[in-house]
């Protein structure tokens, strides 16, 4: 039975060398394909890449966003892949640049709330406060940073007006019995 065997068997056991011999021979020239087609994504990733960025800076320079929120549009690592679109990457920059010009118009907003605050405050006290006393809380939500500049005030102005000191009136004691017998 088992002479049966390996005499049945010779002929997939040649087969199977033959197959891997094939295998190996594909994948030798396979590899150096494989490497190239890296190679050329990779450069086409970059190509991705750098039009992303121009097309942001492109759309920045028709923007009024300033330098700091400039700082803040992102190039996402997805607008690098082969399949994104020149349409898609535009769109998300348009999106991320529209929503950057309303949190800048926030703060320009916040900063110009808490300005009249401190020049309202300012037109009672000769020390006067500024804007820059407060950079500190720009983070804050503005009551946090309005209730600051009223605590402040309120230092600064009893501060330059203190109360007036009670004078204490020394009151002789008058003796209020009445002597009848006389």
């Amino acid at each position: 039975r088992k002479a049966k065997k390996k005499e049945l068997s010779a002929p997939i056991t040649a087969f199977e060398s033959q197959c891997k011999e094939l295998v190996s021979m594909i994948e030798s020239v396979e590899k150096p394909i494989k490497e190239g087609i890296a190679v050329f994504d990779d450069k086409k990733r970059e190509e991705k890449r750098q039009e992303a960025v121009n097309i942001a800076n492109e759309l920045l320079e028709k923007s009024n966003l300033s330098d700091k929120f400039k700082k803040m549009v992102e190039i996402k690592p997805n607008y690098s892949n082969l399949t994104a679109t020149k349409k898609a990457v535009t769109e998300d920059l348009t999106a991320q640049i529209h929503y950057l010009e309303a949190e800048q118009r926030a703060e320009e907003e916040k900063l110009k709330a808490v300005d009249t605050s401190i020049s309202n405050y300012n037109k009672r006290i000769k020390s006067k406060m500024a804007l820059e006393d407060f950079e500190r809380f720009f983070d804050k939500d503005l009551s946090v940073i309005i209730n600051e500049v009223e605590s402040r005030f309120s230092a600064i102005y009893k501060a330059e007006n203190p109360a007036p000191k009670e004078e204490v009136e020394e009151v002789s004691t008058v003796d209020d019995t009445v002597n009848i017998s006389g």
